[in-house]
């Protein structure tokens, strides 16, 4: 996938701390859900979550820098 405009490649720092909270808002999400819900059903709303998260880090990765 290309891009009119050059995106500087994401460091390595902050996608590993994008990956992290990713990764801490599923487990997080799904320990609750599931002491709510007490069924394992409930994996289903962390990966909401997660999708949600993804299309995020996409949509600001592909994001036109902003005007100066």
């Amino acid at each position: 996938m290309s891009v009119p405009y050059d995106t500087p490649p994401l460091p390595s720092v902050i996608m590993r701390g994008l990956y992290l909270g990713v990764i801490g808002i599923v487990a997080g999400s799904t320990l609750i859900g599931f002491r709510i819900d007490g069924s394992i059903e409930s994996i289903g709303h962390p990966a909401l979550i997660l999708l949600l998260a993804a299309i995020l880090v996409v949509g600001l990765h592909l994001a036109p820098p902003p005007s100066s």
